[in-house]
C-alpha cells in the first residue's frame, strides 16, 4: 500500500517517537570530527627536547616566523558571542557547536607553537603586519565577513605549516606543524562549506566568491612579503609561494562553488 507523503508526515507526527527525533544537521559530520579531536587529547605526546640544526640568523628568522603564526591563532573567542545571535542558514545548533570546538582547536595550536618557540629559546610576539590586517579585517563588519577572514586565514596556515613542517620534518617541531597543518585543512573545508551553503543563489555565491579571493589574495601577499626570508630558508622563492597560495586559493574557490564533504579535507 503506497501512503501519500503528506499522510505519512502527518502520521509521523501524531506518533510518540517523533519526539525522540532530530532533524539531520548540514554539520553533524564537521562536529563529530572536531568532538573526536577533542577527545583525542594527544597533544602532551609532542615533546620538544631537540631543535632543529640552524644557524643563530636561520634560527632567528624560524622563530620569528613562529611567533607570527602563534599570535594568528588567538583572538577568535569573539566570534562565539556573536553567532549565537544568528538565526539565519546554515547556522544552527551544531554549527555553533562546532564553531565553539574550532576555536578550542585554535587555542591548541596556540599552544603548540609556543612550546616550539619556547623550546628553542624564541619569545612571543605581540603584533605583526599580518595580524594587523586579519585583526583588521575581523573587526569591520558583520560574522559573515568575520567568518571570511577565518576561511581567508586558513589558507594561510595550510601553506605556511606545510612549508614549515617539510623543511623541519627531521626534528619534533617539524612533526607538530605536520599535524597542525592537517587540522587547517579541515578548517579550511569547515569555512568553504559554510559559504557555500550560505550563497543558496548564484548572485550571492558569486558575491563570497569575489570577496573571498580578494581577501585570500590580500592576506597571501602580506604573508610573502612578511616572511620572504623564512621561505627562502626553507628553499622556495617567491614565485614558489606565490604558486603554492595560488593553487590553495583555487582549491578554497572550487569548494565554496561545489561544496566540500569532510572527507574530502582530511
Amino acid at each position: 500500500m503506497r501512503i501519500k507523503p503528506a499522510t505519512a508526515r502527518r502520521i509521523i507526527k501524531t506518533r510518540p517517537f517523533y519526539l525522540d527525533l532530530k532533524p539531520e544537521s548540514p554539520w553533524d559530520g564537521f562536529l563529530g570530527h572536531f568532538e573526536r579531536n577533542a577527545e583525542r587529547n594527544d597533544w602532551a605526546e609532542y615533546r620538544f627536547n631537540s631543535a632543529p640544526v640552524l644557524d643563530r640568523k636561520q634560527r632567528q628568522e624560524l622563530l620569528r616566523s613562529l611567533a607570527i603564526f602563534q599570535r594568528g591563532e588567538t583572538g577568535e573567542g569573539r566570534i562565539l558571542k556573536e553567532i549565537e545571535s544568528v538565526t539565519y542558514f546554515p547556522v544552527d545548533q551544531s554549527y555553533r557547536n562546532a564553531l565553539r570546538l574550532f576555536v578550542a582547536e585554535e587555542g591548541r595550536h596556540a599552544g603548540l607553537l609556543f612550546q616550539m618557540i619556547r623550546s628553542m629559546g624564541g619569545q612571543l610576539t605581540n603584533s605583526s603586519g599580518s595580524f594587523r590586517l586579519f585583526y583588521g579585517f575581523r573587526g569591520l563588519l558583520g560574522v559573515r565577513f568575520k567568518l571570511m577572514v577565518l576561511l581567508a586565514a586558513e589558507i594561510i596556515g595550510c601553506e605556511c605549516y606545510d612549508i614549515l613542517g617539510r623543511y623541519l620534518k627531521s626534528c619534533p617541531a617539524g612533526k607538530g606543524l605536520n599535524r597542525i597543518q592537517k587540522d587547517e585543512l579541515a578548517h579550511l573545508g569547515f569555512h568553504c562549506q559554510f559559504f557555500h551553503l550560505l550563497g543558496r543563489s548564484w548572485l550571492k555565491r558569486k558575491l563570497y566568491l569575489s570577496l573571498y579571493r580578494f581577501i585570500a589574495v590580500c592576506a597571501s601577499i602580506t604573508v610573502m612579503v612578511e616572511h620572504r626570508r623564512t621561505f627562502r630558508l626553507c628553499g622556495l622563492t617567491t614565485l614558489d609561494v606565490a604558486k603554492r597560495f595560488r593553487n590553495r586559493i583555487r582549491t578554497g574557490a572550487q569548494w565554496i562553488r561545489n561544496g566540500v564533504r569532510l572527507q574530502e579535507c582530511l
